[in-house]
């Protein structure tokens, strides 16, 4: 009983990655946002400042002094910038999250990458779900295979 108010009191988003699109839903209301996993920064000083996530990124891409990067699916990984990915996947969960009705425990996340890298998640001894639950705010980060099924019983 009290696991059921646990899962009714937190939000479970399904983050899907494929190297040209990112969709993440929340699965207990069926919501969804979508966009081109893209990111603009201009760097100053050695800083990255960011300009753009999405679609609002790719319009950006002109300018001399800012440089777009799509974080996922480059150098043989999913995830080859992880400050990169973390940027589109928060801005994604913020779009989302307007929508929503607030929740009082942080969420339980699922990472999907939708296509096969030769070199996998990330580089060699990265903790992938420990970043992404750290950097986005997460109770719980479940990576999922690209083949693998989401069985909703089992999760929400």
């Amino acid at each position: 009983m009290f696991q059921q108010f646990l899962k009714r009191q937190s939000h479970v988003f399904h983050i899907q990655v494929w190297p040209d699109r990112i969709k993440i839903s929340e699965l207990t209301s069926s919501r969804a946002v979508e966009d081109v996993p893209v990111i603009a920064f201009e760097a100053n000083d050695g800083k990255k400042i960011v300009k753009g996530i999405g679609k609002a990124a790719q319009s950006l891409g002109i300018l001399e002094n800012v440089t777009m990067m799509n974080p996922f699916y480059s150098e043989g990984c999913v995830l080859s910038d992880i400050d990169g990915a973390v940027a589109v996947i928060n801005h994604q969960l913020h779009l989302l999250t307007q929508e929503l009705p607030g929740k009082i425990f942080s969420p339980l996340m699922i990472f999907q990458p939708m296509q096969f890298s030769e070199k996998g998640l990330g580089s060699d001894g990265d903790d992938v779900a420990g970043m992404l639950s750290q950097k986005c705010g997460a109770r719980n980060v479940i990576i999922m295979e690209p083949d693998e099924y989401l069985d909703l019983d089992g999760v929400a």
